[in-house]
């Protein structure tokens, strides 16, 4: 017994060392610490929960936060500047962990710890330091003992008293109303695994996701859940890691997981419901309706797991969830067949997105989800070059109002919207009020985040974007744009080292996707540059044109030690321009090239001709650093007054 104890503490002695001295990376997680400690995931999550009855997520979480404790106690600096010394990537979050854990922001540590004390008259109170009065040590320390007491105290009353009412309540419910009570680790967060298809017709796999959607859509408008994208957790499709092991990974409590049979005209929905942190299934729903009651049906099952999760909902949430978008039974499979297609985002099934959002339309005109569907498809083709750009952006916009007109409680149109004010018509005070619409409506929803992020980035205000990019990422984590978009938010930044990490793990995301990983390889060689890794950098160029058997990696040596760097990157660009369009770079890319080596004419000129051929990426040139050096030419101001970016 004494033996296990002892060595039960060796090991969180052991974990808390490795936490300290990887406290600032924000990104040493579960996985990281049961490297550092020799363990694979799985045994680092049974031991933790066997000693300290908590998962790992959990453990290194309560670790930073009682680090940052520590450092406000000693105003060690702001809370947002603690934020990050403690590994957290966004101050938002780190406020609302630490107000989750303490009960009170950490703008109040200081106050909470140190009130309470009565002053000794005996003593002087106050000390100089450095020639300004301070409170002295022994007066300090009894306000923090007496203080301290006091807040145990109170704490301990209250956490009684709601512990009484809580169990209370969790028992009627489990004894009268027949019901499961809410597990005591309860946090607000959920995840559906892809459901299966046990219908014998293979079309059924459609209905199948449509079922899945439909859930996930109801329960995104719930504001206190967080729900995971639909679309990070299709990794999980057929896994064999266990559900604590899914839950550590994205970081939620519950998972989801569903089967759907449909028959001539009846549907059967089994849905199991799970308690991912402690391996644990809490109970089966099944569920057997005729088809035509689907929609009432699909209510039913979001209610129910809603009220599992989150308890009571309040009229409105549930106004929201049996909120219907159509009665037109068809138009909605249509609808979801027109999503999916979205969501693979390639010319191809972009066009046949559209094809189902017409077809939905023409058997339901006032189907709102679908002209949003419309809108979404015309922006995303005509920003890729798939659509022309004007027509493109004009019908997007055309469509977003439709489907606002109709309801303008549409999130998907208001982000659209958003989307399309920002990078076709340059109006970045309504694009702002779109995606603040479109969040208070949805915070569940990634694209609205995401979207929000690149106007922010657009309006060089770096840290609001991190926020709502680590928002994004936190609701999608496996998105291939939304990972490419933080290595582009650190390289903004000029943290040079950080982005080569994440653009390389965007690139193993996007393998096989050659229209995003050419332009990543691309700005991995551009941080090798600024750092000053010229080595790294002409490996990477060889390894980039290593495809190309006119190019020899002995003339570029050459080239290198003849003109250095710099007239490496000069033959490069020229490389380029002759493959621009099978390696989809464009001429803002090559633009950033020109300005790094100092070859400000030539990089202004293709900046111009982005403007006159409309390319939307040209607002993004404001917070690139690549262009540091021409930023007070004034052809390059010139451009900045025409989309209204002028300070």
């Amino acid at each position: 017994m004494n033996s296990e104890f002892s060595m039960d503490q060796v090991l969180i002695e052991k974990l808390t060392k490795i936490l300290q001295v990887n406290l600032d990376k924000e990104h040493f997680g579960v996985k990281e610490l049961a490297s550092e400690a020799g363990l694979n995931r799985s045994q680092l999550h049974r031991k933790l929960q066997s000693i300290k009855g908590k998962s790992a997520s959990c453990f290194i979480r309560e670790f930073r936060l009682e680090k940052a404790m520590v450092m406000l106690q000693n105003n060690v600096g702001t809370a947002s500047e603690i934020a990050y010394r403690v590994g957290f990537s966004s101050p938002t979050y780190f406020n609302t962990c630490f107000h989750e854990y303490y009960g009170y922001p950490p703008g109040e540590a200081k106050i909470r710890n140190s009130s309470g004390a009565s002053q000794n008259e005996d003593e002087p109170d106050l000390e100089l330091f450095n020639g300004a009065p301070t409170i002295s040590k022994k007066t300090f320390a009894k306000k923090y003992a007496l203080g301290k007491r006091m807040v145990w105290i109170n704490t301990f009353l209250i956490i009684l008293l709601s512990v009484i009412t809580y169990s209370l309540y969790q028992n009627y419910k489990a004894y009268f109303l027949n019901e499961p009570a809410i597990p005591d680790d309860y946090e607000g967060s959920v995840a559906i695994l892809p459901f299966k298809n046990l219908s014998e017709a293979k079309e059924d796999e459609f209905f199948t996701m449509g079922v899945r959607t439909s859930l996930q859509n109801q329960l995104n408008t719930i504001k206190s859940l967080k729900v995971i994208s639909s679309n990070s957790m299709e990794k999980y499709t057929n896994t064999e890691m266990s559900p604590s092991e899914i839950a550590d990974e994205i970081g939620v409590t519950y998972l989801l997981d569903g089967s759907v049979q449909k028959y001539v005209d009846s549907i059967k929905i089994i849905i199991n419901f799970i308690n991912a942190r402690k391996n644990h299934q809490l109970s089966s729903l099944v569920y057997i309706e005729k088809f035509n009651n689907l929609f009432a049906l699909q209510s039913k099952i979001a209610k129910q797991v809603a009220e599992k999760i989150k308890g009571t909902l309040s009229p409105s949430e549930i106004e929201q969830i049996e909120k219907k978008s159509t009665d037109n039974l068809q138009a909605y499979r249509l609808y979801l067949n027109g999503r999916f297609f979205w969501n693979q985002r390639t010319e191809k099934d972009l066009n046949k997105s559209l094809y189902y959002f017409d077809k939905a339309l023409e058997l339901d005109s006032t189907y709102a989800l679908a002209y949003a569907g419309l809108a979404d498809t015309y922006y995303i083709m005509a920003w890729w070059g798939w659509y022309p750009k004007n027509e493109g952006f004009n019908k997007g916009k055309e469509y977003a109002m439709k489907a606002i007109a109709i309801d303008n409680n549409i999130t998907e149109a208001h982000t659209t919207l958003g989307g399309i004010l920002t990078f076709h018509d340059w109006n970045w005070i309504e694009a702002e009020k779109e995606f603040k619409l479109a969040i208070s409506l949805n915070p569940n929803y990634d694209n609205a985040h995401h979207y929000y992020y690149e106007l922010l980035d657009v309006l060089c205000r770096n840290e609001e974007a991190r926020i709502q990019l680590d928002l994004a990422l936190e609701l999608n984590p496996y998105s291939l744009i939304m990972n490419r978009q933080s290595a582009y938010s650190y390289y903004k930044t000029e943290n040079y080292k950080r982005a080569i990490d994440v653009f390389n793990k965007a690139i193993d995301l996007e393998a096989g996707n050659d229209m995003l990983i050419y332009p990543d390889k691309l700005s991995i060689i551009k941080c090798y540059i600024h750092l000053g890794w010229d080595e790294l950098a002409i490996d990477t160029i060889k390894k980039f044109v290593s495809t190309d058997p006119s190019i020899d990696n002995k003339i570029l040596d050459n080239i290198y030690h003849k003109s250095g760097i710099d007239g490496l990157v000069f033959c490069f660009i020229n490389w380029m321009f002759e493959h621009t369009s099978e390696k989809h770079i464009n001429d803002i890319m090559i633009a950033s090239f020109y300005s790094i080596i100092g070859d400000s004419q030539n990089a202004l000129k293709l900046l111009e001709k982005a403007f006159e051929e409309g390319d939307s990426e040209l607002p993004f040139i404001k917070n690139n650093p690549d262009f540091n050096s021409i930023k007070t030419e004034p052809r390059f101001i010139a451009l900045l007054e025409k989309m209204g970016l002028d300070d």
